[in-house]
């Protein structure tokens, strides 16, 4: 257990292994978007891969990442949050976590709008958010229930005025 988990996905393993959520929505190298209900895999995945913004297929990494009961939203590694959001509940979860790379151009208006239409619950953490533009940062102020500002300028003036909670130094 970590003393301050404050990694995605350290929160995400640490909410899987306290049944805070049933799912997360993740992305590996090698597979792309993956729904998994292990906390391990979400760290093992996680734990030392960030900034991923494409990928290729890794065969036996897919085929590992089944052995753990994982899904994968494409065989061609592709990243597709939203199609992961509609795969974990077709697969029966409910409380959904959705990793969002902030410069992805994922509108997580529409996410929330999905995880409505789908009847479930989604908590959606943006990442990556170095150099992103005011409008994103305002952007994922406003739809995120997470936010990473790593060394964004942006995403501290638009987020942390805004925030409940924020650990810095600043």
């Amino acid at each position: 257990e970590p003393v301050v988990a404050f990694g995605a996905s350290e929160i995400l393993a640490w909410a899987l292994k306290q049944r805070a959520l049933d799912a997360a929505v993740v992305v590996c190298d090698g597979a792309g978007t993956v729904v998994t209900d292990r906390a391990d895999v979400v760290q093992g995945i996680g734990g030392n891969m960030n900034s991923l913004f494409a990928t290729t297929p890794i065969h036996p990494v897919q085929a590992r990442l089944r052995t753990f009961g994982c899904r994968m939203a494409s065989t061609a590694a592709s990243i597709d949050q939203k199609k992961g959001l509609e795969l974990a509940a077709e697969s029966g979860f409910r409380m959904i976590a959705v990793t969002i790379n902030a410069f992805a151009n994922d509108d997580l208006k529409a996410i929330r709008a999905d995880a409505k239409r789908l009847r479930v619950d989604v908590m959606i953490l943006a990442v990556c958010t170095t150099g992103i533009s005011a409008a994103r940062a305002e952007h994922i102020a406003f739809n995120a229930d997470l936010g990473w500002s790593c060394a964004s300028e942006e995403m501290l003036a638009q987020a942390g005025k805004r925030a409940r909670l924020q650990l810095s130094e600043r």
